[in-house]
């Protein structure tokens, strides 16, 4: 069955916008304006300052804990190609060598990178481990479709009108698979795995998101998701959205998208007259 997963780039290094041919705003940046915690986090790494340390390790953790899912799922082919068998892949995955750890420039000294580590590579290896306990047993009710395939919704629109509400986004999902959540269904869902802390409403309009691009790209109705939290404890949590909380999802979605445009529009005028501003100020000081 792995020789039929479609198996997809991943998101596109530098953002879709050489994929979709004009600039456009992903899932999780539309989000960002949604979930406040991530977003004040955005906005101390963009100071500088201490805060986005601990961030990058976390998103890092979850890069990891993602590639090596994605290869279990499709059985080690692609990993067979570079001489390696699907263990010694996951291993370099969760725990790199140091020359492949893309936060190393980033340690103060050889003990704190020590430390950092270790302690990446405990929550590499719990996430992931989280993650395969749910796998072993899903996997009997899932029948995957396809992994990382990035989506471009290049005519989304929240209203009527044509023009006005066309709001292009782009994301690539996890996994695409059909369900058996009850005997004599088969529902396709979207499947989305976090290493975060907790589960937050966002993840849910990530998801719809997801399930609205698939259908608009590929013609193919999306019936639910799951949502699957391994996390760094090792602690493992999952969520299905059918029904009347995947209509929410999706509407949340459409909300965030929206806010997101509007907050786009607004920026460009607030950002015009504080400049226009400033001037009148460097002026006044010089007369």
């Amino acid at each position: 069955m792995a020789v039929s997963i479609e198996r997809g780039t991943g998101r596109p290094e530098g953002g879709y916008t050489k994929l979709a041919g004009f600039d456009i705003p992903s899932v999780t940046d539309v989000l960002d304006i949604v979930g406040e915690k991530e977003g004040l986090c955005r906005h101390f790494a963009q100071l500088g300052m201490f805060g986005f340390i601990d961030r990058d390790r976390k998103a890092e953790v979850g890069h990891r804990v993602h590639a090596a899912a994605e290869a279990t799922i499709h059985g080690g082919a692609r990993e067979a190609q570079l001489g390696e068998s699907l263990q010694q892949h996951i291993d370099r995955l969760l725990e790199p060598p140091l020359e492949e750890d893309p936060l190393a420039a980033k340690d103060r000294d050889d003990e704190s990178q020590e430390r950092r580590r270790a302690e990446m590579a405990q929550w590499s290896w719990a996430a992931y481990g989280a993650w395969l306990e749910w796998w072993s047993v899903a996997s009997f009710d899932l029948e995957p479709i396809a992994t990382e395939t990035p989506l471009v919704h290049r005519e989304y629109r929240i209203t009527k009108n044509a023009e006005r509400s066309r709001l292009p986004y782009a994301g690539t999902p996890d996994l695409v698979a059909w369900y058996t959540p009850r005997p004599g269904e088969r529902l396709r869902v979207i499947v989305d795995w976090k290493t975060s802390e907790q589960l937050y409403p966002e993840a849910a309009a990530q998801v719809g998101a997801y399930g609205v691009a698939w259908n608009a790209e590929r013609g193919e109705a999306v019936d639910g998701a799951i949502l699957v939290r391994a996390g760094r404890d090792g602690v493992l949590s999952t969520l299905f959205l059918e029904g009347p909380a995947w209509g929410a999802a999706k509407a949340m979605w459409a909300s965030a998208r929206a806010l997101y445009a509007y907050r786009g529009v607004l920026s460009t005028r607030t950002d015009q007259e504080n400049a226009r501003a400033a001037k009148a100020r460097e002026a006044a000081k010089a007369a």
